[in-house]
């Protein structure tokens, strides 16, 4: 019996190691598709917000013009700016269209953090879209002090998404379990999910 065991213990030793070493493969494949997926979420946000905004001074700059326009003639130059401001409108929108749908993609439908992220996005969207129709500046401007608050939230919410996906990240398998449901992670993810929208900010006149 005793040389049976030691005649089949070598074997055994190797394919528990042989195990592991497949298991730590995968756990580290699984750590660098997480940090991967961090990375492009943060950067598609970015790039989103950023073209948003962008999109959104363009728009308030032509609006002015527009009205400037209407009053009084305007010079050859504002009407060359005016012109290169409606021929870019398209390139943004097909970016900003762009950027919304691959965030879109990243998240996870069935994670109630993730939905509420998506649904604040839709909220942000829907308003965004309104701006070509808003006939003057003061509606204009309006729009936008409304929208504010949405970006606002947003980041503020995909802060909390990174925070929580690092530490699922960097933490073992048991000890991530016991983060999310005992541990600062429940606390962090509950804060979360309870998120009011910003409230608008009050215009300082000087």
């Amino acid at each position: 019996m005793n040389e049976e065991i030691t005649r089949w213990l070598p074997l055994l030793v190797v394919t528990l190691a042989g195990i592991f070493a497949l298991s730590q493969i995968r756990s580290n494949n699984i750590t660098n598709a997480r940090i991967k997926w961090l990375e492009n979420l943060k950067q598609m946000l970015t790039d989103f917000i950023m073209e948003s905004t962008v999109f959104q001074l363009k728009e308030g700059v032509s609006k002015g013009i527009e009205e400037i326009k209407q009053k009084d003639k305007i010079s050859e130059d504002a009407k060359l700016f005016l012109n290169k401001i409606n021929d870019s409108t398209f390139e943004h929108l097909k970016i900003i269209d762009c950027k919304y749908n691959l965030i879109l993609l990243n998240l996870n439908p069935k994670e109630k953090l993730h939905q509420k992220l998506e649904n604040l996005l839709e909220q942000y969207m829907n308003m965004f879209n309104q701006i070509p129709a808003q006939k003057n500046l003061n509606d204009y401007n309006i729009l936008i002090r409304k929208m504010t608050p949405h970006s606002d939230t947003i980041i503020l919410l995909v802060r909390y998404v990174m925070k929580l996906e690092w530490e699922k990240t960097k933490r073992s398998y048991f000890s991530r379990i016991f983060y999310l449901k005992f541990g600062k992670g429940k606390e962090i993810l509950h804060e979360a999910l309870n998120l009011k929208l910003l409230p608008i900010k009050e215009v300082h006149k000087t």
